[in-house]
């Protein structure tokens, strides 16, 4: 081989040394990027998992405030039905209290009745009481007249 085939062969793998630093060059970049993204996902990754971790202890909050709500739900239903009892007793109180007001409504006209019935009676015998006291006296003066007619 002859220093010419020797110099084109050296710059041959010349060129291709350098077109192979030019592609090692890039898959060194491209490894860079790549290990760049890499890392932003496991940041990501991170992330996420703390946010996994906060929606599971949220979700266990949340059960336990189901649970509270089903106590609480039960104990409404427990209300109800009380209240169902007190408005019932409530309305046979009142229909009971309705009958005592009818019937001692009743007895109070009745003793009203009564007391006009007395009133109106004893108003009779005061002015009978009234004639006859005027009569005594009409009576008692006559026999005043009389008795003194009499002796004189």
């Amino acid at each position: 081989m002859n220093q010419k085939q020797r110099d084109e062969l050296l710059l041959k793998m010349q060129e291709e040394d350098k077109r192979r630093d030019e592609l090692l060059l890039k898959v060194v970049e491209e490894n860079e990027r790549i290990n760049e993204r890499l890392q932003r996902m496991e940041e990501e990754d991170k992330c996420r998992d703390e946010l996994l971790l906060k929606i599971v202890e949220k979700l266990k909050e949340l059960e336990v405030d189901v649970k509270e709500l089903k106590v609480l739900k039960e104990e409404v239903n427990e209300l109800k039905i009380r209240v169902d009892a007190i408005q019932e007793e409530q309305k046979r109180q009142g229909n009971t209290l309705t009958r005592i007001e009818v019937e001692h409504g009743e007895k109070l006209r009745a003793l009203l009745d009564a007391f006009k019935f007395h009133s109106e009676k004893l108003q009779n015998h005061e002015n009978r009481f009234e004639k006859d006291e005027k009569l005594i006296d009409k009576n008692s003066n006559e026999i005043f007249y009389l008795k003194s007619q009499i002796q004189s």
